[in-house]
């Protein structure tokens, strides 16, 4: 694979550091919380990268969705066995007559299946990091709108930085990488129709 262009990585560095901003004016600092925060990017980052070695062998979306629906559900199962989740399924036992939660159940896993697959879609058609950083800014719009609509926690002036740092800098990438497939598609037609060919 080629190297990204310096801008790239500019404007990645920026939605981290606006990460970073907003994380030091966290004044709810939890360890354990930023723990498994960064377990879950991690996570991400690695099943993203995989699903675009998978679309580059000719994986289609729908076979990426099914391999890593098969492939966590033994982790799924340990996690689930060794954490209190089992003792709650009791509990659940007289709602599983519900009609009501019966429907929020399905329509909650259809909604999950569709964010995966939309996620296995986007990767495949563009980048793990172009799928990264529309997660990013999808975290921004869902940060923002948390703090106005749930309330809860304070809006600092760094938590506010952050979030505008964050956005600028998904902003900038998004700029780049319509700049760059502009460019390519300049060159793809250059190459195709080159000038001073004979008959054209």
């Amino acid at each position: 694979t080629c190297a990204l262009p310096i801008w790239i990585l500019y404007s990645v560095a920026v939605i981290s550091c606006g990460s970073l901003i907003a994380g030091v004016g966290d004044f709810n600092f939890d360890v354990w919380a930023y723990t498994y925060a960064f377990m879950s990017c991690l996570l991400q980052a690695g099943y993203l990268l995989l699903a675009e070695a998978g679309a580059e062998r000719g994986f289609s979306s729908t076979e990426l969705l099914l391999y890593n629906s098969v492939l966590s559900l033994p982790l799924l199962v340990f996690i689930v066995g060794v954490t209190e989740a089992t003792t709650s399924l009791p509990a659940l036992t007289p709602a599983m007559t519900n009609p009501t939660f019966l429907a929020l159940i399905l329509f909650a896993s259809f909604m999950g299946s569709t964010l995966n697959y939309a996620l296995f879609l986007c990767t495949s058609l563009n980048t793990a990091l172009t799928t990264t950083i529309i997660g990013v800014m999808k975290a921004v719009a869902m940060t923002s709108l948390g703090f106005f609509l749930l309330g809860g926690a304070p809006v600092t002036p760094l938590n506010f930085t952050g979030i505008v740092v964050n956005t600028l800098g998904g902003v900038w990438y998004s700029y780049e990488k319509y700049h760059q497939k502009l460019e390519k598609k300049q060159m793809k037609a250059d190459a195709e129709d080159p000038e001073g060919e004979p008959g054209k």
